[in-house]
């Protein structure tokens, strides 16, 4: 999980909020090797990463 958290804020770092581009992003091998990732993330992994970061945020 954390390396789809990290792989989150560096593409919103890059200047995009869009989770279907964050997506896409990681759909080229090049990206997820670099991250460590064998596969790709879809949006719906992404936006539960993202809703889980929400949810731990309130909390703390």
């Amino acid at each position: 999980m954390s390396r789809i958290i990290v792989a989150v804020c560096m593409h919103i770092q890059m200047g995009s909020n869009s989770m279907s581009r964050c997506s896409n992003r990681f759909k080229d091998p090049n990206v997820r090797k670099e991250m460590g990732l064998e596969e790709g993330l879809s949006q719906r992994t992404i936006n539960r990463a993202v809703s889980l970061i929400g949810i731990a945020a309130t909390r703390s």
